[in-house]
């Protein structure tokens, strides 16, 4: 039996646990895996043996070769019922093997948030970073090229390119050329409001990029938690002129008091232009959206948990997916880990370059366009991040803000104390 890691997973070698994962049309779906599972990952080939892999373990760890293979055999029994390992057929061409990234002494996110500028043509009640014009020192193109080939020499295979507004930049479709040459995936998220005829026609069929709108709202609604008066109908030409062109066209839906009562309504509207996906996520309870009094907890968002179940019973299909977006995705799952992998499984890169856990947690980890993967991967603060425990009613006692930070450590670290 020559066991083998299969594509398209993918190994990430880490501190602590390393993480096998797999991009899915839909979702991202990862699980932790120790240090030993990984090396055993590392070494199913598809050219050795399982007695050669336990030769190799025994040796490495001075353990009894019986015992190892006994193990072996058990952890990579159940990687063939995850489908994370194959068992090639004899005499047929070996498949392709998962890709492997990452250091054992340091931290690899799975994919990366890269905040292209803050420039943005509108105002929105909810933009936790209250974008609108550019910040003093934004990179140039050249300085996000080094940036982007640091992250493909780090092992990142997503990313998530944002702003404000990423078609502001000048540079966007050079940026865009860039992105989808190096990387297996990304997703632009956009308002869709600057996408014009001309915008159009320089969008290539790139089959590695989806397309993230959003809509928050039907008509006077999206316009009003928008700020202009035709946002609505530009988001809406935006997401046809990406359906028509026949790339991926994803719906992006921010709860708030606002629009609560509009969710099903865009749910459909989604469904009835052909959109892939409505990606459904809460307001954070940062910058206007703090004076607008527009934040909602974790907790408030999961009362609509059953709600958002329902929509999907009603309105899913193998060709229409309805769920919650990445970052909330990632939050709820601190409940069943240490914490939601902010600075580990996914990581934030503003538009100079400072690297923070996440888009809500604003501790600078580096500078990546000054810094060395190493330096900031490596660092005692991003090992750190790891080691974290999330906030917890049994970890902050009585503290009058824990409901604030509601188990968050990028709104606990925001608060003005």
């Amino acid at each position: 039996m020559y066991p083998l890691f299969a594509y398209p997973h993918v190994l990430i070698r880490q501190y602590g646990d390393s993480v096998i994962y797999r991009w899915t049309d839909i979702s991202m779906e990862y699980e932790p895996v120790n240090k030993t599972g990984a090396e055993i990952l590392e070494l199913c080939d598809g050219a050795k043996s399982v007695e050669q892999i336990a030769e190799v373990m025994s040796a490495r760890y001075g353990e009894d070769f019986h015992r190892a293979k006994l193990l072996i055999d058990d952890f990579i029994n159940a990687c063939i019922s995850r489908g994370y390992v194959i068992i090639p057929p004899h005499n047929e061409d070996v498949p392709k093997k998962g890709k492997i990234f990452g250091e054992f002494d340091r931290v690899t996110p799975m994919a990366m948030t890269f905040e292209l500028t803050r420039k943005c043509p509108l105002a929105c009640k909810h933009c936790y970073i209250s974008a609108g014009s550019n910040l003093e020192n934004e990179m140039n193109f050249e300085e996000v090229t080094v940036v982007l080939d640091k992250l493909k020499e780090l092992g990142i295979s997503k990313l998530f390119l944002t702003g404000g507004e990423p078609a502001a930049r000048p540079d966007f479709i050079q940026i865009l050329e860039k992105v989808s040459h190096d990387f297996v995936a990304a997703v632009v998220a956009t308002s869709g409001y600057l996408f014009s005829p001309e915008l159009v026609r320089e969008l290539k069929n790139y089959k590695n990029i989806a397309w993230q709108v959003s809509v928050d709202g039907m008509g006077t609604t999206h316009n009003l938690i928008r700020g202009k008066s035709d946002a609505f109908q530009r988001a809406d030409y935006a997401l046809k002129s990406i359906i028509d062109k026949g790339m991926p066209a994803i719906i992006s839906f921010t709860l708030n008091p606002i629009n609560r009562k509009e969710m099903e309504e865009v749910v459909l509207y989604g469904k009835e232009i052909g959109a892939v996906q409505v990606l459904i996520g809460r307001t954070l309870k940062l910058g206007r959206a703090v004076k607008q009094n527009l934040g909602l907890t974790p907790g408030e968002f999961e009362e609509l948990d059953q709600e958002i179940r329902r929509l999907k019973e009603k309105h899913q299909t193998n060709r229409f997916f309805i769920g919650k977006n990445e970052e909330t995705v990632l939050a709820e799952k601190a409940k069943e880990q240490k914490n939601c992998g902010a600075g580990y499984i996914m990581a934030n890169i503003l538009p100079n370059g400072d690297v923070t856990p996440c888009t809500s947690f604003h501790f600078k980890m580096g500078n990546l366009l000054h810094d060395s993967v190493d330096c900031i991967f490596a660092s005692k603060a991003a090992l750190a991040l790891k080691d974290l425990a999330s906030p917890t009613q049994e970890l902050c006692g009585d503290c009058q803000l824990y409901y604030e930070c509601d188990g968050c450590h990028g709104l606990a670290y925001n608060l003005k104390v």
